[in-house]
């Protein structure tokens, strides 16, 4: 399917898996992304640059011990190198499944490493960017561990193991955290929109996440504020979700797929 034309992208939950995967059916063995990431490189050598906004959770999870990445993420690294010197610069925001980004991407691909959240201004709008999770503010179980896992204790613990044993903890958190998800009620996992207000009430007319793996685009309002809240699809093997700031000075959101 045809790339759209603009000058800034934006994904969500792209889960990236190892190349042994079973991601080889594609014209790039990285997947569906491998495939949108070339198209957008091409993109960005015509227009002399693009920025890529990924709102968490690029990777399934992303694993660096003592600044050196997993083996298996080589392949990725490379795509995203190729496309730097392409000229698609790179902003990585923390996912859920993301969050624990050392100097890896940013010194071998240019990547900027921006955290939680971020404020953009485009065109006459000023939208507020983050992964979603905190959105789902009614996950109580998840916050409380969301802010045990990241907390820097747990950090510092983590960065004893080696990479086998760190890579055998990550997934025995992922097993557990999927029968967790699993026996959750559907309202506790949904994005609450009185949080989405509290970011629109700061002044944002626009909300952009993913997290919830569902696109969808909707005014969020009371009394008094409206703003818009744009969630982004999650990428599997058949179709992926994109939104582009276009030329035009709007901002859509796209399917992408095989």
């Amino acid at each position: 399917m045809p790339l759209a034309t603009g000058s800034i992208f934006f994904v969500a939950d792209v889960h990236w898996q190892p190349v042994n995967n079973t991601l080889q059916n594609y014209s790039s063995p990285l997947g569906l992304f491998g495939d949108f990431l070339n198209e957008l490189s091409q993109q960005a050598r015509v227009v002399g640059g693009i920025k890529l906004y990924v709102l968490g959770d690029l990777f399934d999870y992303w694993l660096e011990c003592r600044n050196k990445p997993f083996t298996f993420y080589n392949p990725h690294i490379e795509a995203l190198a190729r496309a730097h010197d392409a000229g698609v610069h790179l902003h990585l925001l923390f996912g859920n499944r993301d969050f624990a980004y050392g100097n890896v991407l940013k010194d071998l691909v240019g990547a900027t490493i921006v955290g939680n959240n971020i404020a953009l201004k485009l065109g006459d709008k000023h939208l507020w960017l983050e992964h979603g999770d905190l959105l789902c503010s009614r996950d109580f179980r998840y916050q409380i561990f969301r802010k045990a896992i990241r907390n820097p204790l747990t950090r510092l613990f983590a960065s004893l193991f080696t990479q086998a044993q760190l890579n055998r903890f990550i997934t025995s958190i992922r097993r557990a955290s999927t029968a967790e998800i699993q026996r959750k009620k559907p309202a506790s996992l949904a994005i609450v929109e009185q949080t989405v207000l509290s970011r629109i009430k700061r002044g944002y007319d626009i909300v952009m996440c993913g997290h919830v793996h569902q696109a969808s685009q909707r005014v969020i309002s009371d009394t008094k504020n409206s703003g818009e809240l744009i969630t982004l699809g999650s990428w599997g093997t058949n179709e992926g979700w994109y939104a582009c700031f276009s030329e035009k000075l709007e901002l859509k959101i796209y399917k992408t797929f095989k």
